[in-house]
């Protein structure tokens, strides 16, 4: 979902790159809202920037639902060239209740060979949650369960092999400046 107060900026992006070829998409940058409207996750295990509009001029696909190939051949392809155009995507699909993801991860199961395992907001790497201090969109407002502080995850949570090297990543990042998260387009612009 989009902020309304960000459309100026997508629109601009779109007329600034709209003669130039070479942009196939623009990127967003994520806002992934974990167990409520308060906290968020980041760190390079949740896709931090997304390619999201694509030119209608280009053959793509969305193999998996989450990002875009731009198909060469019939039987090639590749991630389309994008530019970022400095907004969000405001993500709100780990604000459901614990039962509510359980039903849908047993849903989805069927696409997968995994069968679900449980669900469990606490489990994660404390780290990872950020306090969210901006507005979100108007048309959730109303929607968006009231909430209070940042989520806590569980004190008790053992970090997992995923987590530790998760950690080392987000260190070098802000040593560095580097971004370790997947991308799955190419910037050009």
């Amino acid at each position: 979902m989009i902020h309304e107060a960000e459309v100026p900026l997508i629109r601009g992006a779109m007329e600034r790159h709209l003669a130039d070829s070479r942009v196939e998409a623009l990127a967003f940058d994520y806002v992934h809202f974990y167990g409520n409207v308060n906290t968020f996750a980041w760190s390079p295990r949740w896709y931090r920037t997304e390619a999201r509009i694509l030119r209608n001029t280009i053959p793509a696909w969305g193999p998996e639902g989450l990002f875009f190939v731009v198909l060469e051949t019939h039987k090639r392809g590749r991630y389309p060239r994008a530019a970022h155009c400095g907004a969000k995507i405001y993500h709100y699909g780990w604000l459901k209740t614990e039962e509510q993801q359980a039903i849908k991860k047993q849903n989805n199961s069927r696409f997968w060979a995994v069968p679900p395992g449980r669900v469990n907001y606490g489990a994660i790497d404390p780290q990872v949650l950020r306090g969210f201090t901006g507005t979100h969109p108007g048309v959730v407002r109303d929607w968006l369960p009231p909430a209070e502080g940042v989520w806590q995850a569980d004190p008790g949570y053992r970090l997992t092999r995923r987590d530790r090297k998760h950690r080392w990543m987000m260190r070098a990042e802000r040593w560095f400046g580097w971004q370790f998260n997947k991308k799955h387009y190419h910037l050009v612009a």
